[in-house]
């Protein structure tokens, strides 16, 4: 009878080791399941995002076709307009030489009037005698420098 009763102690108490690892693999397989679960979220927001790169993409495919397009229409104009472009872009060109040469002579007269003058207080009473007209933002600029 002793080995009957320490047999159904044994069988219990192995009972009991099995339900601990059954529980512990049924919580294991819930975690399990759980991370599944979050990986085909975070594979579902993958796929979302692969697709609004793929639109992206072919949106600006699209524009780029688009751009090359007026290119391509813009050179064959402006290979039409050549000669009346040439000579309005010469016209533009000696306007922006005379802007330039301007610009120097009146840099090398207020040169010229920063050097003779001996305060600055002095310098726009000597601008108004030899009749200089720029604006005062570009005189306030060259006397800060």
């Amino acid at each position: 009878m002793c080995t009957l009763q320490k047999g159904i102690v044994d069988a219990e108490e192995k009972n009991k080791n099995l339900q601990k690892q059954m529980d512990s693999m049924n919580k294991f397989s819930k975690d399990m399941q759980t991370e599944m679960t979050k990986l085909k979220n975070i594979h579902a927001d993958m796929l979302k995002t692969i697709s609004l790169l793929e639109e992206t993409n072919n949106a600006y495919s699209r524009k780029i076709g688009e751009l090359e397009e007026r290119a391509k229409e813009d050179r064959c104009r402006l290979s039409e307009n050549t000669e009346g472009n040439a000579n309005d872009q010469q016209n533009v060109l000696d306007t922006r030489d005379k802007q330039l040469r301007t610009t120097e002579e009146n840099v090398s007269l207020y040169d010229e009037l920063f050097k003779q003058s001996r305060t600055v207080r002095r310098l726009p009473r000597i601008c108004s005698l030899w009749a200089i007209n720029w604006p005062e933002t570009a005189l306030e600029s060259y006397i800060i420098q």
